[in-house]
């Protein structure tokens, strides 16, 4: 695992159980913060806040309870994140022990180590639970790049074999997306950073999966992209009809942008994507508006896009920070009160996305996205 400097400079990490449990805080120290009676269950969720260097060996302290890594914050473009925010849920008191790895690397200047890491993993049979950019306060581009990885104690699930994709603009870096496509990739995460300066093409990171076991089905694609949420709504429609799936989506400073893609002999239910657009004040999608395939922010305003043809019911659980620098020079107290604002969800649902976005005044919100599904 490639070490990464924190923000700041600061080597602290934060662990928080939500309800009552112990803070793991600084260089090997330990406190209990709201013991917890004996009777009491464990928490459902728990949030580390960590350096990626450090944070293999706190998520090792929360695994061995039963947790495991759920979503991993993700920096939305104008945001620099030099820790890795990631959300953890225990199932049930019966859960069992879970491992974790946090590979980190560069996705543009050192991918094939980045790759070899996460494939080493992926074989052992961890899967990722998140992408995300970690980038140093000191740092002018997207920084690197670091994935969490998980597995059950003696239960790994089949092997995994991962492709890391930088792309920004170049002919070049988007052949590899075509490569990994044809190559039955199929593409699970996608990061993107502002571009630099004047520029109109932003910094894309995809992550994409594979089950080497299987054989490839090689996928075609087709970018469709529309600064209207109704625009976009009718142009995805268009595709599906022809057999076209979204995959991945992402916004430049033109408009949103989607991959979909289309396997032959794929027999899933034809989706029915719907587009809409609110303020960025705050997620808050309608209950029973079907599934969230995407939450982005564009323009002021952010763009869900949704197959309404597939059920799904949401809740958030934000936490407002004072300033820029509260979630990492004040990780325990801010990390505690994420975790707090988590187990207050209502009972029976997961975490599926976690973002980190401002909300003017040099402020941050961390903005968890949870889903309970119901039957198909």
């Amino acid at each position: 695992m490639s070490p990464s400097a924190s923000h700041t400079g600061i080597a602290r990490l934060a662990v928080i159980v939500g309800l009552g449990a112990a803070v793991i805080a600084g260089r090997g120290a330990a406190a209990v913060a709201g013991a917890r009676p004996a009777a009491l269950q464990p928490a459902p969720f728990a949030v580390v806040v960590a350096p990626p260097a450090s944070g293999e060996a706190t998520l090792a302290t929360l695994g061995a309870q039963g947790y495991r890594c759920a979503a991993l914050a993700r920096p939305e473009p104008d945001v620099r994140l030099g820790d890795v925010v990631a959300v953890l849920e225990r199932v049930s008191p019966g859960t069992s022990p879970v491992e974790h790895r946090v590979v980190s690397g560069d996705a543009r200047f050192s991918r094939a180590h980045f790759e070899e890491a996460l494939n080493a993993a992926g074989a052992e049979g961890f899967r990722d639970c998140g992408l995300t950019r970690v980038t140093p306060a000191n740092r002018r581009d997207g920084g690197p790049h670091a994935v969490v990885m998980s597995r059950v104690t003696g239960a790994p699930g089949p092997a995994r074999e991962y492709r890391v994709i930088y792309t920004a603009g170049a002919g070049t870096d988007w052949r590899r997306v075509e490569q990994a496509l044809q190559d039955g990739f199929t593409i699970t995460r996608a990061v993107w950073a502002a571009p630099p300066g004047a520029g109109t093409v932003p910094e894309v990171v995809f992550l994409a999966e594979r089950d080497p076991a299987v054989p490839a089905t090689p996928a075609d694609h087709v970018l469709e992209s529309d600064a209207t949420a109704p625009g976009l709504a009718r142009r995805l429609a268009a595709r599906a009809l022809a057999g076209y799936r979204v995959e991945a989506a992402w916004a430049s400073p033109a408009a949103v942008v989607a991959l979909m893609t289309r396997r032959p002999g794929s027999q899933d239910t034809r989706p029915d994507y719907d587009v809409a657009a609110s303020s960025t004040g705050s997620f808050s999608p309608p209950l029973s508006s079907g599934r969230l395939l995407a939450s982005i922010p564009f323009r002021g305003v952010r763009f869900a896009i949704r197959d309404v043809a597939r059920p799904g019911d949401y809740a958030t659980a934000e936490r407002e920070h004072p300033s820029f620098d509260t979630l990492f020079t004040a990780r325990d107290s801010e990390a505690r009160a994420l975790a707090d604002r988590l187990a207050a969800a209502p009972s029976g649902v997961h975490t599926v996305d976690v973002v980190v976005r401002t909300i003017g005044r040099g402020r941050l919100r961390t903005e968890a996205i949870l889903e309970r599904r119901r039957r198909e």
